[in-house]
């Protein structure tokens, strides 16, 4: 398959989905498929394309970083020249695969970061489960939860798929559509049939990220205004200790100088006290001694008249 962003995920000229698109050709195997059941569904329903056998687990497949990606709401792409993808800290991107899925009508898939991307600080928006019948290139949100950047590469595996059959196989719908051969017909016979959400096929086909409403808005990742506010938060902490101890500093000059001021009034009423004492003891003192030298004088005497 020609690898163009523009028209890789577009469904392929001619293509037609085979009648095993909703009869399963295998209808014993339940559960979780496993890596014969996944290569034995490529085979027949083109589960995965371009399939590459090394991407292929005990249970999953790898998919890779596609070309397409929107960040901050403005548009991207990955070329050879320039394949690496930066995603800033705490910050969200959305991204495709190089991957096309063709899910049957009786098996859904769910997809999750592969372990080293987890390592590098990036989470998946969630882990999403693809409906039954879905056909297509995928798409997903990268979360940047680290206070680092996180470098991918185009091609690189960022996240693994698995597939799981539905309980489709044991409906008596399925022994209906069993009957029919073309694929026009089976979502024909589906419209406004009670079993119509089992053939769903609007959202086939659709460019990833921008086929969607949700990216013409400009999303950006929480943690990064709750990690400005930490920092906004933090740095007038450090303002308010500067504060803190400018004030301290001060308050204890204050402290020290009112210290000094009360020994100072204290020294001066002691001062004053001991003034006001000496006084009162040199008046006391000139009063005695007054006192002592009129004792020592002598008294005069007056005549005394005799009246006869």
């Amino acid at each position: 398959m020609e690898f163009d962003p523009k028209t890789y995920w577009k469904r392929p000229d001619g293509y037609s989905s085979p009648r095993e698109f909703w009869v399963d050709p295998d209808p014993t195997k339940v559960g979780l498929l496993d890596s014969q059941d996944i290569r034995f569904y490529v085979n027949r329903v083109r589960l995965i394309w371009p399939f590459v056998e090394s991407r292929l687990g005990p249970a999953s497949y790898e998919l890779t970083l596609g070309p397409l990606f929107q960040y901050k709401g403005e548009r991207g792409l990955l070329t050879a020249e320039e394949p690496e993808l930066v995603i800033p800290p705490n910050s969200i991107v959305f991204v495709s695969f190089n991957e096309v899925l063709c899910l049957p009508h009786y098996i859904a898939a769910r997809f999750g970061l592969t372990v080293g991307t987890l390592y590098h600080g990036a989470l998946l928006g969630a882990g999403p489960q693809v409906d039954p019948g879905y056909q297509g290139a995928l798409s997903c949100p990268l979360h940047n939860i680290s206070n680092r950047q996180v470098a991918v590469e185009r091609g690189d595996s960022i996240a693994r798929v698995d597939f799981i059959k539905t309980t489709f196989g044991d409906r008596r719908i399925a022994k209906r559509v069993r009957r029919i051969r073309d694929e026009e017909e089976l979502y024909r016979m589906a419209d406004g049939a009670d079993w119509a959400p089992l053939f769903n096929r609007d959202r086939r086909w659709r460019q990833p990220i921008f086929g969607y409403a949700a990216a013409r808005e400009k999303v950006e990742s929480s943690v990064a205004g709750l990690a400005d506010r930490l920092e906004d938060m933090n740095s007038r902490v450090t303002s308010g200790e500067a504060t803190v101890r400018r004030f301290s500093q001060f308050g204890s000059f204050a402290a020290l100088a009112v210290a000094v001021g009360v020994i100072a009034c204290i020294v001066g009423l002691i001062q004053l006290g001991t003034r006001y004492v000496d006084n009162s003891v040199g008046r006391v003192t000139e009063r005695i001694d007054k006192l002592e030298q009129a004792k020592m004088q002598p008294r005069a005497v007056r005549p005394t008249v005799s009246r006869k």
